[in-house]
């Protein structure tokens, strides 16, 4: 029997959505086939090594066990479960350590095989920067932006602040390194210039600037590697800058799966998901989230390396629609792609030459 250990929470803005994530990742894992060990990190980032899941959890509660240990400790601990045959990670943590690459450096350097992206998509698709600059050189259609770092903002103020407003409001400041809108603020007015900047810079030393884009945000998810397949896209059905309470607060919202758009334009913006995907050399799964305007064009907001897998997130929800595949069936697609992916990296040479 296989053993699939999904490790989640972390020292990271997103621990709560992140354990979210994990009770539907668990809960949709077929218990019969597979040996599910949770591993828990605490904020601390103590890695606690739970008992194997043998029923489905109903309160998000049980998978919060901290145990008195040292974050070296605990870490063996995980190491003594993850030393096997037939072992796959499911790293279900979002923003930091989640969605950079580090934890899927840490898996690499052990040889596990883990579910979604490599370590170079999850660092290059997290930094914001580095997205907006991977798609310019493909020519994916996205938001104007800027990118600022705080030492240059820190050095000469007044004259980064006149070149923003140079550049044009309104705006977003986004820090380049977080994510479910956390530290973004939107600017309308000169005044709120430095206020944003000051919250953005708080979570992160480099910042984009994104010009707003009047319109709807969609979400498509893609699956696979070398031939990606994507969903409908979804949307939800909301006005405004969607934030992290908006997100995860404020309730349960439907989405509307397909999106409301044209024949023509679902068919254009899978295919705009597809490119983005690939332009940041994405395998596994991801969400890619676009915006579409009143003429419906379309803009690339950003991809999701690790996106949430709760039962109100879009990831879970949209494909059954697309081609009725269910949550249990699309974890067993993306097992196999993990597997695929491992068995292919292992059959590469790695010893050089003499």
């Amino acid at each position: 029997m296989k053993t699939i250990i999904v490790i989640y929470g972390s020292r990271s803005t997103e621990h709560s959505v992140s354990i979210n994530s994990a009770k539907n990742v668990i809960n949709g894992l077929d218990k019969t086939k597979y040996h599910i060990v949770p591993v828990y990190i605490s904020q601390k980032g103590v890695w606690n090594v739970l008992p194997p899941i043998k029923k489905s959890i109903q309160d998000k509660k049980e998978l919060q066990v901290e145990k008195e240990l040292s974050v070296s400790e605990s870490i063996k601990d995980f190491l003594t479960i993850a030393d096997g045959h037939d072992v796959i990670v499911f790293p279900v943590i979002h923003g930091t350590n989640g969605e950079d690459g580090a934890i899927q450096g840490f898996l690499d350097m052990l040889n596990l095989s883990y579910i979604g992206n490599s370590t170079l998509s999850s660092a290059a698709c997290f930094h914001k920067g580095v997205t907006n600059d991977l798609f310019a050189a493909h020519e994916i259609p996205q938001a104007d932006y800027m990118e600022l770092h705080k030492e240059d903002y820190e050095k000469d103020p007044s004259t980064i602040l006149n070149e923003i407003v140079i550049f044009g409001l309104p705006l977003y400041v986004k820090p380049c390194n977080a994510g479910s809108s956390i530290g973004v603020t939107p600017v309308y007015e000169e005044e709120e210039l430095e206020n944003a900047l000051k919250t953005a810079f708080s979570y992160d030393t480099h910042i984009v600037l994104e010009k707003e884009i009047i319109g709807r945000e969609l979400q498509v998810s893609v699956i696979g590697a070398d031939n990606p397949i994507t969903s409908l896209p979804g949307e939800y059905p909301r006005e405004g800058f969607f934030d992290y309470h908006g997100k995860y607060k404020a309730g349960h919202l439907d989405p509307i799966i397909p999106a409301r758009l044209t024949t023509a334009g679902i068919d254009e913006v899978r295919q705009l998901a597809i490119n983005a995907y690939k332009a940041a050399r994405c395998t596994g799964f991801a969400r890619v989230d676009i915006f579409v305007d009143k003429h419906e064009n379309f803009y690339v907001n950003e991809i999701n390396t690790m996106p949430g897998m709760s039962n109100s997130s879009m990831t879970p929800q949209v494909w059954e629609p697309t081609d009725g595949t269910t949550f249990p069936q699309l974890l067993e697609k993306l097992i196999a792609l993990a597997e695929k992916r491992y068995r292919e990296l292992n059959a590469l040479n790695r010893q050089g030459e003499d």
